[in-house]
């Protein structure tokens, strides 16, 4: 999985549905030290830099709905599963 191309369609989904660029700027200024620009976030969203974990933690709480940090979950239970499975493979 191409994580830069996954995690800026996300973030994009997410700026979208919780009102666009304004929005999303009012919402990481709160959860930020600095200012964010309009202009970082659509540089996020168009893959051209990458998204920060803060950002896009504080998109999914905004929004409601987490789908990142479903992947990434989802992206450890295989690990796990996967070095069970292997263990397996090795007589004790």
């Amino acid at each position: 999985m191409n994580w830069k191309c996954t995690s800026a369609a996300v973030f994009a989904n997410l700026v979208n549905r919780f009102g666009g660029l304004d929005a999303a700027a009012a919402i990481l200024e709160s959860v930020s030290s600095s200012p964010v620009s309009k202009s970082t976030i659509s540089r996020m969203m168009n893959g051209h830099i990458g998204v920060t974990v803060e950002a896009m933690v504080a998109m999914e709480d905004a929004v409601g709905t987490h789908p990142m940090t479903g992947l990434m979950f989802a992206r450890e239970t295989r690990t796990a599963q996967r070095r069970e499975d292997m263990r397996a493979l090795v007589p004790a």
